[in-house]
């Protein structure tokens, strides 16, 4: 979404640390530090909040008009 940790005065989040921390917290997102050749990269990915049918619309309808783009529907296996 080319957001960066680092950014303090985001026009929609923010400050993007506090508010991915809020929503890991929240368990909206769920954070995975990997370790790779280039150093250590964070992947966040939608946590059990988020995948409730219900939010998961809506959370893809917020990020869709952030990106100003369509969102794909994806079928999680269960």
């Amino acid at each position: 979404m080319g957001l960066h940790e680092n950014d303090e005065h985001n026009p929609v989040f923010g400050n993007n640390k506090q508010t991915l921390e809020t929503l890991v917290q929240q368990r909206f997102l769920q954070k995975e530090k990997v370790s790779g050749p280039e150093g250590s990269t964070l992947f966040y990915d939608l946590a059990e909040r988020a995948l409730d049918p219900q939010v998961s619309e809506k959370v893809k309808d917020y990020i869709s008009q952030i990106l100003k783009n369509d969102v794909a529907v994806v079928e999680l296996d269960e």
